[in-house]
């Protein structure tokens, strides 16, 4: 009723998540199974789902079928998502409705396909049917004594793989930060009168808006990658911004959304302010500012390093 395309076409009634609690020996040490929409759905917004949930998860069960092989999108996904969890496990699914020769051609097909996108050999498969049951007690057997037996060790990588990217991507924004730091004082001038232009217009067009109208909530999303685009262009800074997740007919009402849009434009302003003032400062102390940047670069990149030794 709530989660199916049949019963909640288009997601009409607005879920989120369902949460779903039961008496079951495979959860009972407080291991929280999610069932994520599928990667690679026709639903953009479904796979961007799933990839949220995989970047908070420790393992993975990522399910193939035997009647649509492993497309780009799929691909694309566990490329991006290795990075996150500690342990993935493999499986397909429809069994049941090929021969134990397709089968076996199958498996070998997305054998030799997920080690070269996971880069490991031997990756286990397992062949299952949702519809008979065959082979599932297999995998969740196997799925629950690793988890019983090396948790601390699946925890852990999973936890250092999130830390490397942590470091990596605060490393990629302090390199930013400090090249424009590095910026010829005309250059940057320029350039920070052209942002503060196109904030200015920006604002000009939404306030033009009546605050009664019902607009897209899906536009704020738009606002910030507007924002975002024109930072990267003029400063090489690849400006984060939390996308929320909307429905594309979700609407909001036009004065809530000159509101929130205000507070995207003045957070970007004061944080390029701060940059000009730094500029504006006299040549020693804005080397100084570099330095200072240089050496938490090299502090980021040494903790790097003992991160990967423990690997």
């Amino acid at each position: 009723s709530y989660i199916s395309e049949q019963e909640n076409h288009n997601n009409e009634l607005r879920v989120a998540s369902v949460e779903i609690h039961t008496k079951s020996e495979f959860l009972k040490d407080g291991v929280v199974l999610v069932d994520t929409p599928g990667a690679g759905s026709v639903h953009e917004k479904n796979s961007l789902s799933a990839y949220e949930f995989v970047r908070e998860s420790d393992a993975v069960i990522f399910v193939l079928s035997v009647d649509s092989p492993l497309n780009e999108i799929e691909i694309d996904f566990l490329k991006k998502v290795k990075k996150y969890a500690g342990k993935f496990y493999f499986c397909v699914n429809k069994k049941d409705i090929i021969d134990e020769k397709e089968l076996s051609s199958y498996l070998e097909y997305c054998c030799s396909i997920i080690e070269h996108i996971m880069g490991i050999e031997n990756i286990k498969i397992y062949p299952v049917s949702a519809k008979t049951g065959e082979g599932v007690n297999k995998l969740k057997s196997d799925v629950a004594e690793e988890l019983s037996e090396f948790s601390d060790r699946i925890i852990d990588k999973s936890v250092r793989l999130k830390l490397l990217e942590i470091l990596k991507n605060t490393r990629v924004q302090i390199s930013s930060y400090r090249s424009v730091l590095n910026m010829a004082p005309n250059v940057f001038r320029r350039r920070f009168e052209e942002i503060n232009r196109e904030i200015s217009r920006l604002r000009g067009e939404i306030e033009e808006t009546d605050d009664r109208k019902i607009l897209p909530k899906v536009k704020l999303n738009e606002e910030k990658l507007k924002l975002k685009v024109k930072v990267e262009e003029l400063f090489g800074i690849d400006y984060y911004y939390d996308m929320e997740f909307v429905d594309t007919d979700e609407v909001i009402l036009a004065a809530e959304y000159k509101k929130q849009a205000a507070e995207l434009y003045d957070e970007l302003e004061n944080t390029l302010n701060s940059v000009f003032m730094y500029k504006e400062e006299n040549a020693y102390a804005v080397a100084r500012r570099i330095e200072d940047l240089n050496i938490l670069i090299r502090n980021i990149e040494k903790y790097e390093k003992q991160v990967k030794k423990h690997e």
